[in-house]
C-alpha cells in the first residue's frame, strides 16, 4: 500500500479493536475471525478488503495476553495487486477487579509480508486502555493512543460499546 493510500490509523485501530473479551473469565486457546469489510472511498480508498484474524490469547491468573497477526489483502482499490498486508495487534490487560482491566495495547501495519514499507512510512500505535464490564450485557472499551512513527496519527482516542447477545 503507498503511504498516500494508506487508511488512517484511528479507522484501522478501530477495526483491529473490535475483538474483546470478558474480564474475569478464564480462559486461553485461539480464535480467528475472518471479515469482508467495505468502506467508502473517502477513508479508504481500498473499498474491499478480505482480513483474516487468527486471535491467540491466554489468561495467566490476573494478566491477559493477546495476540492478532492480521492479514489483509484488498479486492477493490489502488492496492488490489500487492499481496498480504501484515497488520499485527497485541494486548496486555490486568483484571484489578471482575469489572475493570488496564492494559496496553499495540497495533501496526507493516505493508506487504513479502516486502514491508520503510519505517517512516508504516503505522505503529501504542495505547493505554481500560476495559470495563458494565454487566452481564454490556461491555466498554476506552483508550488514549500514540502515534510511534511519523506517518500515523499522533494522538487517538478509542471506544468500543459492546452488547453480548445470547443465542
Amino acid at each position: 500500500m503507498s503511504p498516500e493510500s494508506a487508511p488512517s490509523s484511528l479507522a484501522r485501530a478501530s477495526a483491529l479493536a473490535s475483538a474483546s473479551r470478558r474480564v474475569g473469565a478464564c480462559r486461553s486457546g485461539s480464535a480467528s475471525a475472518a471479515n469482508w469489510p467495505s468502506t467508502k472511498h473517502q477513508f479508504d480508498p481500498n473499498t474491499i478488503t478480505l482480513e483474516i484474524r487468527p486471535i491467540l490469547e491466554k489468561d495467566i491468573g490476573k494478566w491477559y495476553f493477546s495476540l492478532n497477526p492480521d492479514l489483509t489483502k484488498s479486492v477493490r482499490g489502488p492496492d488490489r495487486h500487492s499481496g498480504l498486508g501484515f497488520e499485527p495487534g497485541l494486548k496486555i490487560s490486568y483484571n484489578l477487579t471482575k469489572r475493570l482491566a488496564p492494559g496496553l495495547e499495540y497495533y501496526a501495519e507493516t505493508g506487504p509480508i513479502d516486502h514491508f514499507r520503510p519505517l517512516d512510512q508504516q503505522h505503529h500505535l501504542i495505547f493505554s486502555t481500560l476495559y470495563v464490564n458494565a454487566s452481564p450485557d454490556w461491555e466498554l472499551d476506552f483508550a488514549v493512543g500514540r502515534g510511534l512513527t511519523g506517518s500515523s496519527e499522533h494522538w487517538i482516542v478509542k471506544w468500543i460499546i459492546g452488547r453480548r447477545f445470547k443465542f
